[in-house]
């Protein structure tokens, strides 16, 4: 494959652009944010304990399933196996000295709290609850369709399972977050474009509709914040339903936003939404670079404060269709 930049790709002759869930909420929530991250592929140079935690926990559990759903593992061995797959993403991701400091302080993003936690999700979640295990951890790259300047784009991904459950078939997607499992956390993900772009891809993979979205959350709190509630308490799950229609709505918002960030790059001027969301609970990586004062100030953040790192789907292994 012959690399045409951050947005291009050419294979088998063929031009298209790559597109994920990450990459374009990333410009839905700001234009610059989504060109310095996909345009100028700058990462921050301190990794975010909260998404290696995430992804850990992903991991662990995708781990554990394979085993107990391939008979190769007793359910014992299984969760040894996805616990040491938890703590090989994080030494590979966290330094050692930033991990020390988490299990010192009981943190909630901690060894010992991950495996408290999964504990409770595989009790809250058993794999004997499924009619099936249709697929786990599948990765894509599909069509999605042309722009409106016969551009072709295509959906990247990683469906985290797909399971027959009470006779319907389902996309699971868990979420790991610090937030109170409550109808408020859940409301947020009825109109996600992460997963109506799931829901579109798993009909691909699959050739059948789904029934919904079911969205496994994990509220990581350490036990002394939590000591009245057994970890599974910390685990709760509802299912979401989208109708096709909503579906082919939000296929036709990702092209049409698409065409809006090509405009953006001939124009050479991206939009900065100047909000709370530069600056809140979980802000925005780029806002120390937003924030500065003049280009030489910018200049000397970036070099501060960030790395490159290009953003390129086919090096996770993505099967490309």
């Amino acid at each position: 494959m012959q690399n045409l930049g951050s947005f291009g790709e050419l294979l088998d002759g063929n031009n298209f652009e790559v597109w994920d869930a990450s990459k374009l909420q990333a410009y839905l929530d700001c234009e610059q944010l989504g060109h310095l991250k996909y345009e100028e592929h700058l990462t921050g140079k301190t990794p975010s304990e909260a998404i290696v935690f995430g992804s850990g926990m992903h991991k662990a559990v995708e781990v554990w399933t394979q085993r107990r759903q391939d008979g190769s593992l007793v359910e014992a061995k299984a969760v040894e196996r996805a616990e040491a797959a938890f703590v090989e993403v994080w030494e590979a991701e966290l330094p050692k000295e930033q991990r020390d400091m988490l299990e010192l302080g009981l943190n909630r993003r901690s060894i010992a709290n991950f495996k408290r936690l999964f504990g409770g999700y595989r009790k809250k979640f058993p794999l004997e609850m499924y009619d099936e295990i249709v697929s786990v951890e599948q990765s894509f790259t599909l069509p999605l369709g042309t722009t409106s300047e016969c551009r072709e784009i295509r959906w990247s991904g990683v469906i985290d399972r797909i399971v027959r459950w009470q006779g319907g078939l389902y996309y699971v997607d868990i979420k790991t977050s610090t937030y109170a499992l409550d109808a408020t956390f859940f409301d947020k993900w009825k109109l996600s474009t992460q997963m109506l772009g799931y829901m579109w891809a798993g009909q691909q993979l699959v050739g059948e509709q789904f029934s919904g979205v079911m969205v496994q959350g994990i509220q990581v709190q350490a036990p002394l914040k939590t000591k009245v509630k057994a970890a599974d308490e910390l685990v709760q799950g509802e299912v979401i339903a989208f109708t096709q229609d909503q579906i082919e709505a939000w296929k036709r918002n990702v092209l049409v936003k698409i065409d809006d960030i090509r405009l953006a790059r001939q124009r050479g001027y991206w939009v900065k939404n100047l909000s709370t969301r530069c600056s809140s609970y979980g802000s925005c990586p780029m806002a120390m670079l937003c924030g500065a004062g003049d280009a030489a100030q910018a200049e000397f953040r970036k070099q501060q404060y960030y790395v490159e790192k290009v953003w390129n789907p086919f090096q996770k292994g993505m099967a490309v269709t």
